[in-house]
């Protein structure tokens, strides 16, 4: 039965990759098919999907406004160093990782 589950997830995933690289490859056109029509042409020029061609949209640039640098405004980072440097590397995550592992073990030992 287990056979059986793998050799069907095998043969669905070649119909789907063949499928995908029969469309990006051009010999199945769904152009056709989702309108209905075989006078569909292609874009001349950009990218089009299913023959809908994107048209521009203009944007709006804001102007840059003047404003005055204060004392106030400049300089208010806080530039206190650090009083303990924070625990990074392997032990933070190796010992979490060695314990549960070690307990995991004793338990299915445990229960065996």
């Amino acid at each position: 039965m287990e056979n059986l589950n793998k050799v069907v997830s095998f043969a669905l995933g070649l119909v789907v990759v063949v499928v995908f690289l029969a469309i990006i490859s051009g010999k199945i056109d769904l152009r056709k098919k989702i309108t209905g029509s075989s006078s569909v042409k292609p874009a001349s020029s950009g990218f089009s999907l299913f023959g809908l061609k994107p048209s521009p949209t203009p944007t709006l640039t804001p102007t840059p406004t003047k404003v005055p640098v204060t004392a106030t405004t400049y300089n208010q980072y806080n530039s206190q160093k650090p009083k303990t440097i924070p625990a990074t590397g392997s032990p933070t995550i190796l010992i979490p990782v060695l314990l549960s592992s070690l307990v995991g073990g004793l338990y299915l030992k445990k229960k065996n």
